[in-house]
């Protein structure tokens, strides 16, 4: 939730607060979010996993989950704008409370210890 917080905000000043992308019905959201997360576009794809998150798009899950593993595994070094992608995708997955396949839970837990102990927890749903 506290990596939400400091990209959502980032965003919204970007694109103001009145975004439309703050205002989609759930419907919208997973139209949305299903082009997102699939887009190979950063913004897009941080958009679609707030979207995930902030809806609780379930379908979604397994894709959210394959965008986790996918920047879980690039370099330390890439692009800011893409570390804003992995940070929303990883803030989605703990806020929805799904667990994460063991091994990303390790990937994830050596680069951000707190999250990666949160994802490979208990959860409700089970996307691998």
């Amino acid at each position: 939730m506290i990596l939400l917080l400091v990209t959502l905000p980032i965003a919204a000043q970007r694109f103001g607060s009145d975004d439309r992308r703050l205002q989609l019905t759930a419907d919208e959201a997973a139209s949305v979010a299903e082009q997102g997360i699939q887009s190979t576009d950063p913004e897009q794809q941080a958009w679609a996993a707030y979207l995930v998150g902030k809806h609780r798009l379930e379908p979604l899950y397994p894709k959210l989950i394959e965008k986790l593993q996918e920047k879980v595994a690039e370099p330390r070094n890439f692009q800011v704008s893409k570390m804003g992608v992995l940070l929303a995708t990883l803030d989605a997955v703990v806020t929805i409370e799904i667990q994460v396949p063991v091994k990303l839970g390790w990937d994830v837990y050596q680069r951000f210890p707190d999250e990666g102990i949160i994802s490979a927890g208990p959860r409700k749903g089970n996307a691998g």
